[in-house]
């Protein structure tokens, strides 16, 4: 898990299917939300793009790639978590 620019976060986990990915982000974000219930936390919402990454892809490919699917998952109306294969044949 590393900061990757101002309010970005990228968590690389190897070996772990999407399905297991999309257990651990769901629960990222919702331990998260849960922070809302304290008075001094301000308001925010939790956005997170999956992305399986194949062998080859460069460290910059998959960000880019994880990145293009955060803002899909934000213009459907953010706090949610948006996986590759997510939106076809939508």
């Amino acid at each position: 898990m590393a900061r990757y620019g101002g309010e970005e976060f990228v968590a690389v986990l190897p070996e772990c299917t999407k399905t297991e990915a999309r257990v651990v982000a769901e629960r990222i974000r919702s331990e998260l939300a849960a922070a809302l219930d304290h008075p001094t936390v301000p308001a925010f919402t939790v956005t997170i793009g999956l992305l399986d990454g194949n062998p080859g892809d460069t460290l910059a490919d998959v960000v880019a790639s994880a990145d293009a699917i955060m803002l899909s998952a934000k213009s459907l109306g953010r706090d949610r978590v948006l996986a590759t294969g997510d939106l076809d044949g939508a």
